[in-house]
């Protein structure tokens, strides 16, 4: 007959190696978004033609993408390059739920100093407190173009400043786009325009060495285009350039 003892402490060992080599497993874990996420998205009405006097409308709109709400909603200028200052802006709330939006806006009032330049931009964050976490957006940035044509090309957009045919139309930036080419080896400034379009559409052809010159830029052959200019700008005027051979 079998010991009663020994048959009861093997049960036991057993038992004890299952409980050991158990392993209780469940539902994979999930992350968790942190409790306050701020996103924000900056634009600017109108975004082009302003002059001085004109007023730029900023919009804001920023979204809680945590899962707890977020209060003491504010808009933080961190750039602006305008010589007025930063805008004050207003938020039409200042608590936005988990999912949800506020909309804040700005207006701000070009000065004669933003149209000289062309350009104004403006760089900024959301911030906001989530049960007691600071939270701030990634910055968010919008530019608008000024109509600087009247000081520098003779009209509101360059392009179109470049198709017109005078001289005037070039303003101060004839002597930066044309100086290390000189007058000549355009034939005219009234001529200007129709070069551009001729130039889009015909291949290059530099001038032989032997017969231009570009002093003090050796290595830069004249541009000429077949029915716009010739080969040397000395021959424009019915005579052949006085540097040449």
């Amino acid at each position: 007959m079998r010991n009663p003892v020994l048959r009861i402490s093997a049960v036991g060992v057993l038992t004890a190696l299952v409980a050991l080599t158990t392993v209780v497993t469940g539902p994979p874990s999930i992350a968790q978004p942190p409790a306050g996420v701020l996103t924000l998205a900056k634009s600017a009405s109108p975004e082009s033609g302003l002059a001085s006097g004109d007023t730029v409308t900023y919009t804001f709109v920023v979204t809680n993408n945590g899962t707890t709400a977020v209060s003491g909603i504010a808009v933080e200028e961190t750039a602006f390059t305008g010589s007025g200052g930063a805008p004050g802006v207003t938020c039409e709330s200042d608590t936005v739920d988990p999912g949800q939006s506020v909309t804040c806006t700005a207006d701000y009032e070009v000065t004669d100093a933003d149209q000289a330049v062309c350009l104004v931009t403006n760089t900024a964050v959301a911030t906001g407190d989530a049960e007691g976490t600071p939270v701030r957006s990634a910055p968010d940035a919008a530019r608008v173009v000024t109509d600087c044509a009247g000081d520098l090309a003779g009209s509101a957009i360059l392009p179109a400043a470049l198709g017109s045919a005078d001289a005037g139309s070039l303003g101060i930036l004839a002597p930066l786009a044309l100086g290390s080419l000189g007058v000549g080896s355009l034939g005219s400034l009234g001529a200007l325009g129709g070069l551009i379009g001729v130039a889009l559409t015909t291949p290059y052809q530099p001038a032989p060495a032997a017969q231009c010159l570009n002093p003090p830029f050796p290595n830069v052959p004249f541009p000429y285009v077949p029915g716009l200019t010739s080969p040397c700008p000395g021959e424009q005027n019915g005579g052949r350039n006085p540097e040449g051979p």
